[in-house]
């Protein structure tokens, strides 16, 4: 069971900066445009406007296999040849002409792409690189600051929370049950970086949302504020998720996703009812994580539901490790194909210090190539896992990286699928 984060959605400031940092080899031909629909009035900034002043820069974007990003502050960035330059003004013109009743196009320099208060800037990347470098730092910084502050507004309503007591299981228990959770459901991928530094998806791991759970079925209270309480209501969730997985009509949820689950949920009947319904192709494309805690709270049970998983054709992997814990697992011994290793800023700051040798002494020990950097969300846990010789990453940052490189076909497959699980859920309900 996993939490959601900071409740932030996935944007591109990062993605952004990163991608400016790169071009510095290759800057020269290239433009950029700023469309700051940020100063716009609100009434024109409403979905449908955006919409479409994305459409328009994305009509430029495609004639010359560009980029485009949107940011959360509702600015847009295109960079592209310099043989567009007729194309870019054109779209300038027209998105002057949609938000002409604006103030801000009253402003004399509104229709100039240099302009400091025009709704559209222009950077000659041979000329103004390290400008449009600021451009992408500063997008960065404030998506850092706007982070901060949310995980404090977090961390400060986390405080004021109730924990969960031992008498209120019972009734949270028979909420799990009755509850429609569908709409919990979350999937992330865990992806191979390709030699081209392109993420290709392996598997998804499927899971619920603890933060919407626990809006939804206990407001007020912190879920997670006892770890051993929380350990014993994810094993309800386990059931409801196993239930899910039997009755799903969903073909993405058929093969290739992973499944974070407890001990004793492999033992027992719940799960063979789904182990029921895979062949044995299906079986060996999914993969059932195990947390360390729950591994060592019970060694023995651990050991006899791993060589069933082995047995039936499963992968196994252990979740929970960190920069501290990954020292101690001696993943061959205990029978794991795989292990998760959880990123955050402590490990790259470990990595420089004395204790650096040793982590990377215990990945090369368990398998660079058998190592999941989780937890990815930023560009620094890409390069941090890069150096360790690491090729398998889960994570915020990498399914942006992900999106900013699908085509057009791609996302458009992607939001057929999503509208047509949307579809079976409402028939359902």
């Amino acid at each position: 069971m996993r939490s959601s984060g900071t409740g932030l959605l996935p944007n591109q400031e990062a993605i952004f900066y990163d991608y400016a940092q790169r071009l510095q080899r290759n800057a020269g031909g290239r433009r950029a445009l700023h469309a700051r629909l940020s100063k716009l009035q609100p009434d024109n900034r409403r979905e449908h406007h955006l919409r479409i002043a994305q459409a328009t820069l994305d009509e430029v974007v495609r004639l010359d296999d560009g980029a485009l990003f949107r940011f959360g502050n509702d600015d847009l960035v295109i960079v592209c040849g310099r043989d567009l330059a007729e194309q870019m003004d054109e779209a300038v013109k027209r998105l002057s002409y949609f938000f002409s009743d604006d103030p801000l196009l009253n402003i004399g320099s509104a229709h100039s792409h240099h302009g400091d208060e025009s709704l559209c800037k222009l950077y000659l990347l041979d000329q103004d690189y390290d400008e449009f470098v600021a451009l992408a730092q500063g997008f960065a910084n404030s998506h850092a600051d706007e982070l901060a502050a949310v995980q404090d507004a977090a961390a400060a309503a986390r405080a004021r929370m109730m924990p969960l007591k031992p008498n209120q299981l019972g009734d949270i228990a028979t909420a799990i049950a009755q509850a429609d959770l569908s709409s919990m459901m979350q999937r992330q991928s865990t992806f191979l970086l390709d030699a081209d530094g392109r993420p290709e998806p392996v598997f998804r791991e499927i899971y619920f949302s603890i933060d919407h759970l626990q809006e939804v079925l206990i407001p007020g209270h912190d879920i997670l504020a006892n770890r051993w309480l929380f350990q014993d209501l994810t094993r309800h969730l386990d059931r409801r998720m196993i239930s899910l997985l039997v009755h799903n009509d969903d073909d993405s949820l058929r093969q290739s996703y992973s499944l974070n689950l407890n001990v004793s949920t492999l033992l027992s009947s719940d799960f063979l009812a789904l182990d029921e319904t895979l062949n044995p192709d299906v079986r060996r494309s999914i993969v059932i994580e195990f947390q360390l805690i729950d591994v060592f709270a019970d060694v023995a049970s651990f050991l006899f539901a791993r060589d069933f998983l082995r047995e039936r054709g499963y992968n196994v992997c252990l979740d929970g490790t960190t920069h501290l814990s990954l020292p101690f697992v001696d993943r061959k011994r205990l029978g794991f194909d795989m292990v998760k290793l959880l990123w955050d800023n402590d490990f790259s700051n470990t990595m420089k210090s004395s204790r650096g040798p040793e982590l990377r002494a215990a990945i090369s020990e368990i398998g660079p190539d058998r190592v999941i950097l989780s937890h990815c969300g930023s560009e620094d846990a890409l390069q941090t896992g890069k150096g360790l010789g690491l090729s398998l990453y889960q994570g915020f940052h990498i399914d942006r990286l992900r999106d900013s490189l699908r085509t057009p076909g791609e996302s458009a497959s992607i939001l057929s699928n999503a509208m047509a699980r949307h579809r079976a859920s409402e028939r359902k309900g």
